[in-house]
């Protein structure tokens, strides 16, 4: 049943203002004629599809308010669904993004030359407001680096998603848990003696506007002095919507056949694919056999990404249908998600589906060293963070292997009482993060914002 009012916005993705243009024709108009230019920050392509949501509904809602003025320009440090509804893309992200400390340690030389050209672009186009979106260490630097400019290359500054504190082990939190790690790498030879600023203060520096989508960190907001919103998650107002379309449950219903539905999805990062995809090949092919009713199906977060994660799988990916990653009325359906821990398991909380979730980055002695500053920390997924409890198999480094993938999987598939207990446990989670309309509280706020 709907957990939203019947009276949704549109979320079909396209570039639908009746007063849109193409990045290459705004960017020719005159400056008399140019509307308002707005620069979207992602990192990642979690990131990218959130904000291409967004910027449908500010030019929906820009058009409505103001039907004789030119319409909202877009630009972005994004990936192909900021592209698919209109914006400029001034960066392509679709390979930046990474998930932990040292992972993200590679892709800094990347990241720091893209920082770079963002900022002589941001200060040559003078953006009348620059969202940032998720990404948070990336977009914090620049934040930093364009609103400090002499030259105010911005007018206002907000954060979409934005960052909070949300790991907690009983009464320890995330801030406990930081402090440690700080306190350890100050008593390393050659570490810098400054503290590392509190990021939310650093926010009330740095954005006229904070859109917090989890129900974490209020507090923290407000006694920062936080110009903040609380929207709730637009994730789940975009997964309920078009799962209820069943746009992909039509066009396949040959195929699935009523067979059971399994979602599969590996990541959306090379080096969690790298990782990820020999433990998910051969665990495929087990369930297979073991289970002759289960249909397979694999989001793929990208075009770009498709044929490496088709390679990944082998010959086992004639067995999966690969579709593009809006396919929500799928996930809604399906009897079990196995998904890496991201977006993909907060969309098992949002839909309410039973799921195995997996992680593994980097080499164990890593690992181990991130273990001795965060050791208290019990859980990564968003669901089990939530709970504070375990809700979803967790399978993280070590324990990611395939006899411990397989268990936990067949337990599920093998219980109907224990997937439909899973099931009621996360519908009640869901209600935390639910708001009405996430998305069109974001875009209001923001043309408000814009008017100032």
């Amino acid at each position: 049943m709907p957990f939203y009012s019947s009276d949704k916005p549109d979320f079909t993705i396209e570039y639908q203002g009746k007063n849109a243009v193409s990045p290459k024709t705004m960017n020719s108009l005159t400056t008399e004629n140019r509307g308002p230019l707005i620069f979207i920050s992602t990192g990642d392509l979690s990131g990218d599809m959130h904000a291409s949501h967004l910027v449908v509904r500010l030019q929906k809602l820009w058009d409505e308010k103001y039907p004789s003025r030119p319409p909202l320009r877009f630009a972005a440090a994004g990936s192909t669904h900021l592209e698919q509804v209109g914006c400029d893309l001034w960066e392509d992200t679709t390979l930046w993004g990474a998930m932990g400390i040292f992972e993200g340690f590679k892709k800094l030389p990347t990241l720091l030359l893209a920082k770079r050209r963002l900022i002589q672009r941001i200060g040559r186009e003078n953006p009348d407001l620059i969202i940032a979106v998720d990404f948070r260490a990336f977009n914090m630097s620049l934040l930093k680096a364009v609103r400090y400019r002499r030259d105010r290359s911005i007018r206002k500054a907000a954060y979409y998603i934005a960052p909070v504190l949300w790991w907690k082990s009983g009464e320890t939190s995330e801030r406990e848990l930081m402090g440690k790690a700080i306190e350890s790498i100050r008593k390393m030879p050659g570490a810098a003696k400054k503290g590392v600023r509190d990021r939310f203060e650093a926010l009330s520096e740095l954005v006229d506007l904070a859109l917090v989508a989890y129900p974490f960190s209020l507090d923290d907001y407000k006694n920062a002095g936080v110009n903040y919103i609380y929207i709730g998650h637009p994730l789940g107002q975009i997964a309920q919507q078009m799962a209820e379309e069943r746009k992909y449950l039509g066009e396949l219903s040959n195929l699935i056949d009523g067979r059971r539905i399994i979602c599969i999805a590996p990541g959306s990062r090379l080096h969690e694919l790298k990782y990820h995809m020999p433990v998910l090949r051969e665990l495929v092919e087990r369930l297979m056999k073991r289970y002759p009713d289960l249909w397979f199906f694999c989001p793929v977060p990208s075009p770009r990404l498709e044929q490496t994660i088709k390679d990944g799988f082998e010959f086992t990916g004639k067995k999966i249908t690969f579709i593009p990653d809006d396919c929500y009325d799928l996930m809604a359906e399906s009897d079990l998600m196995i998904v890496k821990s991201g977006t993909s398991v907060q969309l098992a909380l949002l839909l309410a589906v039973p799921a195995v979730t997996f992680y593994k980055v980097t080499s164990e002695w890593m690992v181990k060293i991130a273990r001795r500053f965060f050791q208290d920390v019990p859980y990564i997924s968003f669901p089990n963070l939530l709970a504070n409890r375990e809700i979803i198999p967790e399978l993280i480094q070590s324990n990611f292997t395939l006899p411990n993938m397989y268990i936990a999987c067949t337990e599920l598939l093998d219980d109907p009482a224990v997937a439909g207990h899973m099931r009621q446990e996360l519908a009640e989670l869901r209600k935390m993060t639910m708001a009405e309309d996430p998305i069109g509280d974001a875009a209001r706020a923001l043309i408000e914002l814009l008017e100032e």
